[in-house]
């Protein structure tokens, strides 16, 4: 549940939920301020209330205008969080708001989703973030006297998968995969964990305790299953399911962090931000801001495969195994003609409201696609997917080049990932 205020200066809640019903009834609010009061009641998304829109600082981050953000359903307003349709054959991610009293400036501590407006509350969720961005959304970790120049320099964070490798260890791939991501740039990183190898949890519990990554665990819900065996199961014969779900912690991440960050990136934990001509991404972010004035839901950087079978040539060669990225060094040498799937998005929080594995379901505005973003050219940066393999056809001539980007980080992730490594007994 993340905090927000109207355009009008009304303050209001944001809630996901999921449902197996095509048209819910959608339910009540129970506002808690203080364990020593009643809490205040409001009823979800009430089409005569859903008002203008959340800002922050001025910004506008939320606006439905006549409430054309979502479907009105007996009466109210509900925003349906899936590229895939509505389907009651599994549960359904939904984006819901609790409008708060009008006036009021305080911060809700809690709030609690009722069907009826008296009845006693089941549930109690934390409300997260602000009115103001924080420290951190910024370079330097100053916040800037003007907010609303166009000089501000901004990080960016990452949003990661859901982790389910529990019987398989991925833990050297996931240090490594952590400390490009610093190298590159990024502020933070923050992943969901369903269940991992006990490796693997070694990893993600140094660095949480380090401050660099943040760790939310994720159970699916029912019917679903979290037992590993079947879970993994689960993910390769029920695909459309996994995919509602996946559009519930893909959302849940930016709009979480959006008030630590403006701009967040997802990656999986087998892709990389390659940036062809910025060693930072916050001059990255400069550059886009420069090249696209108009405000945009997110930019798109497409796939480039760094193939598996491929062996490592060259200094490449020389580096130890557990440097799987920085060992392969070869991609296509003519870039994919990408689909829809090939993308993966850098959001920007001030328009960007639900997400899914590519892209942008829904914006400030309403509905939204891969149009509503931005393109990046290949030629200023594009994401590494190091997952594939490439059989035959890459034993034409000519077919793959050598892509040396990530190598200018060589020696300051060797290092930390070595370091990592030895410290966790990994080696």
């Amino acid at each position: 549940m993340w905090y927000c205020v109207t355009a009008g200066g009304q303050h209001c809640l944001r809630v996901l939920g999921v449902s197996q019903e095509v048209e819910p009834s959608l339910p009540w609010c129970h506002v808690w301020y203080s364990t020593l009061q009643p809490p205040t009641i409001s009823r979800v998304n009430n089409a005569g209330t859903c008002g203008g829109g959340c800002v922050v600082e001025g910004e506008v981050l939320e606006y439905r205008g006549r409430c054309g953000g979502g479907n009105v359903v007996g009466g109210v307003v509900e925003t349906h969080l899936d590229w895939q349709g509505k389907n009651s054959n599994r549960q359904m991610p939904y984006l819901l708001t609790c409008p708060l009293p009008p006036g009021d400036t305080r911060v809700p501590a809690a709030v609690s989703l009722v069907t009826w407006p008296c009845k006693p509350a089941s549930n109690l969720l934390k409300v997260v973030g602000a009115r103001e961005r924080e420290s951190s959304a910024y370079e330097g970790g100053t916040v800037p006297k003007d907010l609303h120049s166009k000089n501000i320099r901004w990080t960016a964070a990452v949003c990661g998968p859901a982790l389910y490798y529990y019987s398989y260890d991925w833990s050297r791939r996931l240090v490594e995969w952590i400390e490009i991501h610093r190298a590159v740039g990024f502020g933070r990183v923050f992943v969901y964990n369903t269940g991992v190898h006990p490796n693997m949890e070694k990893v993600l519990q140094y660095y949480e305790k380090e401050g660099y990554v943040h760790v939310t665990h994720y159970s699916f819900p029912p019917p679903y299953t979290d037992e590993p065996s079947l879970h993994r199961l689960w993910t390769d014969v029920e695909r459309h399911k996994l995919f509602a779900q996946e559009n519930i912690f893909y959302t849940d991440c930016p709009l979480r962090h959006m008030h630590q960050y403006r701009y967040l990136a997802h990656l999986d934990a087998d892709e990389l931000s390659v940036l062809k001509q910025h060693h930072s991404y916050t001059d990255f972010i400069q550059r886009l801001r420069k090249n696209t004035p108009d405000v945009h839901p997110g930019f798109k950087l497409q796939w480039s495969m760094f193939y598996n079978d491929l062996e490592p040539q060259g200094k490449a060669a020389s580096l130890p195994e557990y440097l799987w990225v920085l060992r392969h060094t070869r991609r296509p040498a003519t870039d994919i003609h990408p689909t829809s799937g090939q993308y993966k998005t850098l959001y920007d929080m001030d328009t960007a409201r639900g997400m899914f594995a590519h892209g942008v379901v829904w914006c400030t505005t309403g509905l939204c696609t891969h149009g509503n973003m931005r393109r990046v050219p290949t030629s200023i940066g594009y994401i590494g997917h190091f997952s594939k393999t490439c059989g035959e056809k890459c034993k034409t001539p000519h077919y793959t080049k050598e892509d040396l980007t990530l190598q200018r980080y060589r020696d300051q992730v060797s290092k930390a990932v070595k370091k990592t490594l030895e410290e966790l007994q990994l080696l």
